[in-house]
């Protein structure tokens, strides 16, 4: 998930305008990063910085800030700043000769930004060691138990690294029917969560769906597929 949100003027921040708070210390606590966008040029890359870090390592939400006088066009911008044409106190001169040098900052450079190669995004993998453990525990339990969660279904594009010319949508197909047909070769019980429902089908011999706290209590091994060990 990333989060766009818009904020007051880059000048009138902090200064009690209207629907002015402090996005980054509301947000923060809630997202992976926290963007803001000072400058035009810094929108196209910025976002592109917020769509990886969104989805590499373990996938979590991030959040861009960009003013509305960064967002909106130059001309509009400086119609709105530079709205007295004839400054007549030496207050008012600087004033105006400020606004100007702002907008001409926040502008600069706007026609530079490209869009980067497609974006390449690391999902960390269990270790040789990790597989082993937990096959021997497998081996040794009598009342296994599964639970796989949304992040067992994840494809990266650096481990294994895909072909230049492979389709993203053709690939993570792929990928989820290999993880359904693994888990039916396996034929241990599982609960499906989050975005992992429908991973087994309708009608699959394995899945189970009520009663999950009950069956974690009879269980002799529990073994987490792409979730964190949390509340649930």
């Amino acid at each position: 998930l990333v989060l766009h949100t818009g904020t007051a003027p880059t000048v009138l921040r902090g200064r009690g305008a209207l629907q002015d708070i402090d996005q980054r210390a509301l947000m923060s606590p809630h997202v992976k990063r926290f963007y803001t966008c000072n400058k035009v040029s810094e929108i196209v890359p910025k976002l592109q910085d917020a769509f990886q870090t969104a989805k590499a390592g373990v996938p979590g939400p991030v959040c861009l800030e960009i003013p509305i006088d960064v967002l909106y066009e130059e001309k509009i911008v400086r119609d709105m700043y530079m709205k007295k044409q004839n400054p007549r106190t030496l207050l008012e001169q600087a004033l105006q000769h400020y606004l100007r040098w702002h907008v001409n900052r926040m502008h600069a450079g706007k026609g530079q930004a490209r869009v980067g190669l497609p974006l390449s995004y690391h999902i960390p993998l269990h270790t040789s060691a990790q597989a082993k453990k937990v096959h021997r525990l497998l081996l040794e339990a009598k009342r296994p138990l599964f639970i796989i969660g949304s992040q067992t279904c994840l494809v990266s594009s650096t481990n294994p690294p895909l072909p230049t010319d492979a389709d993203p949508a053709s690939t993570a197909a792929a990928h989820v029917a290999k993880v359904a047909a693994a888990f039916h070769d396996l034929g241990v019980p599982c609960y499906c969560a989050g975005m992992a429902r429908g991973l087994l089908g309708t009608e699959s011999p394995i899945q189970l769906r009520h009663k999950r706290s009950a069956a974690c209590r009879q269980a002799d091994l529990v073994v987490l597929f792409g979730m964190p060990t949390d509340f649930r």
